[in-house]
């Protein structure tokens, strides 16, 4: 019957055409035959699997990301585990994963993905940076609990998964639902953290279709969801790379513009006003090469798949793109060098049969398609603007009851440091801005207007001119909320009961410090200020354009909350 027929590839399904005859005189059908051998991305069954394995994967991160948002008073509670079962969309979900591990308990073991332990090793390294930073991260000081029975359930989940990999669906739930928590009443970032969570879905995606796949459509392999890993990491680079490019961000950009923002921001805030200006003149120096490099390697994501050395490369060069940005914004994606030393190090120690599966004319062709076309199907972060000379910060000042003031840290903020680093609080005023955190905008218009050295009448007619506000309500209402609990909850402990000691915890994501006197728990807090700044650097200095407050929240007591 048809259906029980070997699949056959597009090169012996499109033999027939090289025997055609001649149309005319001068063409020959042979040629044709020849160029569809030569280019065509895959054969019949490469295709079957790796459709079958994104729609597995577009499945799993759908589900479990979208269903596993519990809301915010859910997690006021002491078991987050409790609230998931009292709960119909979690219940339900969670109620599909426990199918999922019945079913495939005995279905699916390490032993029959791979003859090698590669496989394993590599999903260990992403689960596991996923599983200690999700179960060390400090007390939660907003909603006053530990949940230390869902940080020991994550650690045990990803250690029984490393056994049975079943377990690192509920796994993948469950630091879903941890991860929630920081979504509300603040928005948590996932930049530096999605692709993680991507790797597994892909990988609870590639499960589920090697359990439940058509009999008669090929089996994925190892090799496919190492194939699709490749391609989501290097679209992360890809696609900002290509939004730089159709910006024009190369002829216009300054990254000592970026390191000067950094600066204002509390990275090297060490240094005196001079020192980084000295710094940045060093960078602007060497501005052309850094630039049209970091764009040129980021490009390169699209043929990343060309070869296994070339491959290889391309990762720990991006490693070395994250040391330079870290080293000049203090921003360090840290979860994602780890991702890119993992890859290099499979495909540095595969088996060669391996290796020939994943580097071949056909996937390297398909891998050019699903990277272009990476924003429909992994959607990765754009992480392409423009960096200016205008900048706006914000601080908080704590007052102490004894009347002591002190600058707070944002890497005091814990586990919310990152929101309070990235200075998200435009919605604080009424007034009018043109450029986000750390001095971005994707107005090109903001960035020519700009550009040089403005002064501060043309910085002020631009913003006038071109910007926005973005007051509200609603977001000062949860901001409020969230520093009187947070607080408030402070000084009830006097502490942020660290889980671990800071020497286990993991790396920040955004490092900064602020002047002293800094605030250390140095008696309970009685008022918060938030300052508003708005610098512009001009190349040979740094002028404060204004300095405000926009607000004081009074902390109240435990039984005023």
């Amino acid at each position: 019957m048809l259906h029980n027929k070997p699949l056959q590839s597009t090169a012996t399904i499109l033999s027939p055409v090289a025997t055609l005859p001649q149309f005319g005189n001068s063409v020959d059908s042979g040629w044709f035959a020849n160029l569809m051998r030569r280019f065509a991305p895959a054969d019949i069954a490469l295709w079957q699997s790796t459709i079958s394995l994104l729609a597995g994967f577009a499945l799993a991160r759908t589900l479990l990301f979208k269903t596993t948002r519990l809301p915010e008073s859910a997690y006021f509670s002491s078991s987050i585990l409790a609230e998931m079962v009292t709960r119909w969309p979690t219940a339900l979900v969670l109620a599909v994963v426990i199918s999922f591990v019945y079913f495939g308990w005995s279905r699916l073991r390490w032993s029959d993905f791979a003859p090698d332990q590669a496989l394993r090793l590599f999903i260990g390294a992403v689960a596991g940076t996923l599983a200690w930073t999700f179960s060390v991260y400090d007390f939660n000081l907003y909603y006053g609990q530990l949940h230390l029975t869902e940080r020991v359930l994550l650690v045990a989940l990803f250690a029984g998964g490393m056994w049975r990999p079943v377990l690192l669906a509920p796994f993948l739930m469950l630091v879903y639902v941890i991860t929630h928590q920081f979504d509300q009443p603040l928005s948590c970032t996932w930049t530096d953290k999605r692709v993680l969570f991507d790797i597994l879905s892909l990988f609870v995606g590639w499960m589920a279709v090697r359990q439940w796949k058509p009999k008669n459509w090929p089996t994925v392999t190892a090799s496919d969801l190492f194939f699709l890993a490749i391609c989501l990491q290097a679209a992360n680079y890809f696609i900002p790379g290509f939004g730089k490019l159709i910006a024009g961000w190369a002829v216009v950009e300054r990254l000592d513009n970026l390191f000067i923002a950094s600066y204002l921001n509390g990275w090297f805030g060490f240094l005196s006003q001079a020192e980084a200006l000295s710094w940045a003149r060093l960078i602007a120096d060497w501005n052309p090469m850094m630039v049209w490099g970091s764009l040129l390697l980021e490009l390169a994501g699209l043929v990343c798949l060309l070869n296994r050395r070339w491959c290889i490369v391309f990762f720990l060069a991006c490693i070395g793109l994250h040391g330079m940005i870290c080293l000049t914004t203090g921003i360090l994606f840290w979860k994602w060098m780890i991702l890119d030393l993992s890859l290099a190090a499979v495909l540095a120690f595969a088996n060669q049969n391996f290796i020939g599966e994943l580097f071949s004319a056909r996937r390297f062709w398909l891998s050019v398609a699903v990277i272009a076309l990476s924003h429909y199907v992994f959607s990765p972060p754009w992480l392409a603007w423009y960096d200016t000379e205008l900048n706006e910060q914000y601080h908080l000042e704590a007052v102490t009851d004894s009347g002591e003031v002190f600058q707070v840290p944002r890497t005091f903020m814990v586990p919310y440091e990152v929101y309070f680093a990235q200075n998200k609080f435009h919605f604080l005023t009424q007034d009018k801005y043109v450029n986000g955190r750390y001095g971005t905008t994707s107005n090109w218009d903001v960035c020519r207007k700009l550009d040089g050295q403005p002064t501060r009448e043309t910085a002020e007619a631009v913003r006038e001119e071109l910007g926005t506000a973005e007051y509200s309500d609603q977001k000062i209402s949860g901001f409020d909320r969230f520093i009187e609990r947070y607080f408030a909850n402070l000084n009830a402990r006097t502490t942020q009961h660290a889980v671990v000691p800071a020497f286990l915890q993991p790396p920040q994501h955004i490092y900064s410090v602020v002047p002293e006197p800094r605030y250390e728990s140095q008696g309970k807090v009685a008022l918060i200020r938030v300052i508003h700044e708005r610098s512009l650097y001009q190349r040979d200095r740094i002028e404060t354009l204004k300095r405000e407050v926009v607000r004081e929240i009074r902390i109240p007591s435990i039984s005023e909350l």
